[in-house]
């Protein structure tokens, strides 16, 4: 007789030794409780055969709704009496024969009238079959719209799919959400071998352990394995497989952990098909295990056949299988995950795992982590050892496909450039230019060395942690960082954040580390202050890197040293002077810039959005994009960027901090536009500090010219760039010593940085005779309007003008024109810029307003006579000598004018 009929048929006496014992405690209760049995049988009779069949349907309908995979299960139990009797007598079996049996002994009594003919018995019986194929349909009905739920899910577009696959964490569930064909490879695999035949006449089947680090997909792949499973069990008449799910790393104990595990066995067989004997089987298992072995549980297992061996008791769940011909799979997930220091929880479960594997019928799939893990306690390594001797198999979790991943990554960012809501340039290639998503599969294992790719392949190592760098990167961009950061720092940034949180909790701490320039001490090459500082950051840089391998620690700070450029820097000991020429281009949305206005663009990132108070980049990204298309309009430059200080100081820089996108044809009209505001002196007048004017502005005038077109690889050559700038310098010299040389003298100083600047002290000299020293008509090009920026207008134009070789030449005429036009002055303005223009001030450094007394002047007769005339100046102060002055301060320079020069 084989094993499985064997079993069968010591069940069935089972079975009945558990009716024969139910009867005969019947028929002692019926001896005591005769009056009872009559009264019961008397209401029976009284309730009508309807009211009888109604309270069966209700019954069932309560236990169906309370207890729905029971209920199942015991649907199930009469499917298997009727397709292959008698595999099994379980709880709808022995309750049947218990009915039974109670009811005949209530028939029996003498005083029982209830009467049963054979059609109230069919009738019963009808009612009994009714609730059982409702409950059965109503299991089919919910079975049916969970597949017709999954089918909607597979019919979803390719960008919905990619989406749900991004929504969270959670394990994909079938093939159609799988996202790297290897990972569907292996189960197939792990399927084709949990199907072999048993290890030779024993009965054991081979269990298999699934390797690989958290995140990598272990679970997705147990998800698979069942999934591919019941998609091809129809097609190809497989075996019959019950599969389940063991979570071993959310116990705290050991007691737990293991109780759980064979109770997840046990309760995968009672959804299947009722068995009474398997309902306290996890209790009975952990109490053999614990054997307490008191005398009193000793007699009981003698007396009613229990047992105090673990092994023989888990057996009981083996012994159903075969009785069944069904294979269990056992899929024990995050075994790697389990904490250190519960060693105890993970050998308990070991051992009940090994018990398990000696059972017929039963299999599992061990997710274990890599057997080797630098940087922790040796034991580790050979735990993961020790659990692989528990399996016959082992599977490698495959590593991500690195063309997939860059191939998502660039799905995310052509999203990005379709957007038409938002310009991000940073992400169009320039002519010529390469694409920094293009990924070369034969150079894969260069890794650190191909830039963009590289780093971020050397950092995606897992599937969880693609789907939270592609996440969080959507979510921050949608959610507040749209066009207002660069987008490939933001992946890579989220890179780092998602596979390596401490070395992105230290750059959280201490940012000034990264986004701030090295000491200006530190300028000396090889200096050991240089040395010592960057060894420093080193280490604590590989103290941070997760698993301490050092392969990993230089892809990671390829990635660091690629956000943060300083960081590089103060890396580098043998730098010299790196406060010259800044690393972090002025000119993008570097994670590690700091733009003139506002935070830095890594609080952006912290933030998930623009910080209160800071410029968004938008609006001028845009207003570049438009102006670049449709054509520039000086009013509405006007209006957006100059006609309050607020924007002159605030989207002004922005514009000057994106000057690099701006076409070149376009940047001369855009300084054109802002020249002409700035000579405008009623726009100064509204300055805070008016002197600084013309010195806060023109230099970012220059900025923009310097910029313009870089990002167009203009295929212009450079001498004529050098032509069409100097051409520009020269016409707006000519423009403004007209309406407001200190503004010309400002370009003319401003440009000595270019080729062909050595020209414009000559062609302002000539345009300044031309208008002011030649002109015979005094009311027709006066000087003294353009000079109202500040009582030291003079002061200024003259200290630059004195320097030009050709000044010398003109310095009679010019000074004679100046004294006529402020003896003809009603007022004494032009007088007292005169006087300003003689003396050197000094002033206490401290803030609030200055007095008047405070003001301390000295007289540099040397420079004076570079300026000025000083015979005609001499005579002016003569003449000056009874002017009432307006300005306190003034009145004090002339008297000490009158000091030096000896007047009156």
């Amino acid at each position: 007789m084989e094993k499985r009929q064997r079993l069968i048929f010591v069940h069935i006496l089972e079975s009945l030794a558990i009716a024969v014992l139910a009867g005969v405690i019947v028929a002692v209760l019926q001896w005591f409780l005769s009056d009872e049995f009559s009264s019961l049988a008397d209401g029976l009779a009284s309730l009508g055969q309807h009211w009888i069949g109604g309270l069966i349907i209700f019954v069932l309908a309560c236990l169906g709704i309370s207890f729905p995979n029971g209920f199942i299960s015991t649907v199930r139990s009469l499917k298997w009496l009727l397709k292959c009797p008698p595999v099994h007598f379980g709880i709808l079996a022995k309750v049947v024969i218990g009915a039974v049996v109670y009811l005949l002994l209530i028939l029996a009594h003498p005083s029982t009238t209830l009467t049963l003919d054979a059609y109230s018995i069919g009738f019963l019986g009808g009612f009994c079959a009714l609730g059982l194929i409702a409950g059965h349909i109503l299991a089919c009905l919910v079975k049916k719209l969970r597949r017709h739920a999954k089918t909607i899910i597979s019919l979803q577009t390719e960008k919905q799919r990619l989406d749900a696959w991004l929504a969270d964490d959670q394990p994909i569930e079938s093939e159609t959400e799988s996202r790297f064909p290897a990972q569907s490879a292996v189960a197939r695999r792990i399927l084709t071998k949990l199907l072999s035949q048993p290890i030779q006449e024993s009965g054991v089947l081979p269990s298999i352990a699934l390797v690989g680090p958290y995140g990598s997909g272990k679970t997705s792949i147990c998800n698979l394995v069942e999934d591919i499973y019941h998609k091809e069990k129809k097609k190809d008449n497989l075996p019959d497989l019950l599969l389940c799910r063991f979570e071993a790393w959310q116990f705290l104990s050991a007691e737990a952990a293991v109780k759980n595990l064979i109770e997840v066995s046990a309760n995968s067989i009672l959804k299947l098909i009722d068995i009474s004997e398997l309902w306290r089987i996890p209790e009975k298992y952990i109490e053999a295990v614990k054997a307490s072995g008191n005398w009193w549980s000793s007699i009981c297992a003698v007396l009613f056949g229990g047992s105090d061996d673990p092994e023989e008791i888990a057996s009981i769940i083996g012994d159903t299988l075969v009785r069944l011909n069904v294979r269990l799979i056992i899929f024990v997930d995050d075994f790697d995950r389990i904490e250190e220091d519960a060693f105890a929880t993970q050998q308990a479960v070991a051992k009940a795992l090994n018990q398990l594997q000696n059972i017929p019928n039963i299999q599992y799939v061990i997710s274990v982590g890599p057997t080797i893990d630098i940087g922790r306690k040796s034991g580790i390594a050979k735990r993961s050892w020790d659990l692989l001797k528990l399996t016959r198999f082992q599977e490698l979790v495959p590593k991500i496909d690195q063309e997939k991943v860059i191939s998502l990554v660039r799905r995310h960012r052509d999203d990005v450039l379709n957007d038409s809501s938002c310009y991000f340039p940073w992400a169009e290639r320039s002519k010529g230019e390469g694409d920094p998503l293009v990924w070369y599969t034969q150079f894969r294992h260069l890794l650190s060395s191909l830039g963009f790719c590289g780093k971020l392949l050397g950092l995606v190592q897992t599937p969880r942690v693609l789907k939270c760098v592609l996440r969080e990167s959507q979510t921050s961009w949608k959610g507040g960082l749209k066009g207002e950061i660069d987008w490939y720092d933001l992946i890579l940034a989220n890179a780092l954040k998602a596979a390596e949180p401490a070395v992105f909790e230290w750059i959280a701490r201490d940012r000034y580390v990264f986004i701030e320039e090295p000491n200006p001490r530190m300028r000396e090459p090889e200096s050991e202050e240089n040395k010592r500082y960057a060894k420093e950051l080193e280490q604590q840089l590989k103290e941070r890197v997760e698993g301490k391998d050092p392969i990993r620690y230089e892809i990671v700070k390829e990635a660091v040293c690629g956000l943060f450029p300083f960081f590089k820097d103060k890396l580098d000991a043998s730098m010299i002077s790196y406060m010259t020429n800044s690393p972090v281009s002025q000119w993008s949305q570097k994670i590690s810039l700091r733009p003139n206005h506002g935070s830095d663009y890594l609080e952006r990132f912290f933030a998930g959005e623009v910080p209160e108070g800071d410029i968004p980049d938008q609006p001028t990204l845009q207003y570049i994009r438009r102006i670049t298309q449709e054509g520039f309009n000086v009013n509405a430059f006007e209006s957006l960027y100059l006609d309050s200080q607020e924007k002159l100081k605030g989207s002004f820089n922005k514009m000057v901090q994106f000057s690099e996108l701006i076409p070149q044809r376009l940047a001369y009209k855009i300084c054109d536009t802002i020249l002409y505001w700035i000579a405008d002196t009623e726009h100064a007048e509204v300055w805070t500090e008016p002197e600084s004017f013309i010195g806060d502005i023109l230099p970012k005038v220059f900025n923009i010219i310097d910029y313009a077109g870089g990002r167009q690889g203009t295929s212009r050559k450079d001498d004529e760039v050098v032509n069409e700038r100097e051409e520009w310098l020269i016409r707006a010299v000519q423009l403004y010593t007209c309406k407001a040389p200190i503004l010309a003298v400002a370009i003319v100083e401003g440009a000595k940085k270019y080729k062909g600047a050595e020209k414009l002290p000559d062609v302002f000299l000539k345009r300044f005779e031309a208008e002011f020293v030649q002109n015979k008509v005094q009311d027709r090009r006066r000087l003294l309007p353009s000079l109202s920026i500040s009582r030291f207008a003079l002061a200024w134009l003259m200290d630059d003008i004195r320097k030009y070789p050709g000044y010398k030449d003109i310095k009679a005429s010019f000074t004679q024109k100046i004294l006529a036009e402020a003896e003809n002055e009603s007022g004494v303005d032009l007088k007292e810029r005169i006087i300003f223009s003689l003396v050197t001030t000094t002033t206490p450094a401290r803030s609030g307003e200055i007095r008047p007394e405070e003001h301390k002047f000295s007289v540099e007769k040397g420079k004076n006579e570079q300026k000025y005339d000083i015979t005609s100046i001499t005579d002016a102060l003569k003449r000056w000598y009874a002017v009432k002055w307006s300005d306190e301060i003034a009145k004090r320079a002339f008297s000490r004018l009158k000091q030096a020069y000896k007047v009156g």
